[in-house]
């Protein structure tokens, strides 16, 4: 009276790499694992059958509390086989081990990308640089030359924007929430047309690009 062998999903027999496991791999082992479940389920059954059958031909034949029942019960001798461990362990075993692998694929990619993208930007600064009459490695290094270009960059649209207001007025910035009538600010001075508010130039996210800057009050 042998119990019958409880059976286990392709993923925990076979090798794999989770690298290799695409979306349409795991939906194939998922759908795997719930009929293996169920079939387990019924093995289990049946084995459970055959054990309380054997159970009840041990105690008739030494009688109950005898050594051979504690045995048994000790034993199942496979009987009563963790069979739902498959089920349990998927999400684990496989999903899990999936997801972390192609999240570090990811973060590989992306500081793949972000480093081409920072040297080609360093590319352009050194170029941008030179075209103004600067030296590498005597007005700039290599380690500063983008920064270098986003403050020369500033003090270039600084005047830019300031050769503007001179020819057509005063400008609004942020912040301009003056007590009285104020028509904005000379984009030189230290406070608006009316004093109130002290204003400076500023930026969010400036690059040598595409310089922006703005005047704001602080």
């Amino acid at each position: 009276m042998q119990p019958k062998l409880y059976v286990a999903p392709s993923w925990h027999t076979t090798h794999w790499r989770p690298e290799d496991i695409t979306d349409e791999q795991l939906k194939i082992w998922k759908e795997e694992t719930i009929l293996v479940i169920e079939k387990n389920r019924a093995i289990h059954a049946e084995n459970m059958k055959k054990f309380a059958q054997l159970f009840g031909l041990v105690r008739d034949l030494f009688g109950t509390k005898s050594i051979q029942e504690k045995y048994l019960l000790k034993n199942d001798g496979g009987y009563a086989a963790n069979w739902h461990s498959y089920s349990l362990n998927f999400k684990e075993s496989v999903e899990d081990k999936v997801n972390r692998c192609r999240a570090e694929a990811e973060k590989i990619k992306k500081t793949k990308e972000s480093e081409k993208e920072q040297l080609e930007l360093l590319a352009e600064a050194v170029l941008w640089l030179k075209a103004r009459g600067r030296a590498l490695g005597l007005d700039f290094s290599a380690e500063n030359a983008i920064q270098t270009a986003n403050d020369i960059a500033f003090f270039e649209e600084v005047e830019r924007r300031r050769e503007y207001i001179r020819k057509n007025g005063p400008i609004g910035f942020s912040g301009q929430n003056c007590d009285g009538p104020c028509s904005g600010w000379d984009g030189e001075s230290k406070r608006c047309e009316c004093g109130n508010r002290r204003v400076s130039w500023t930026y969010d996210d400036l690059s040598f690009k595409d310089p922006s800057i703005y005047g704001e009050a602080y």
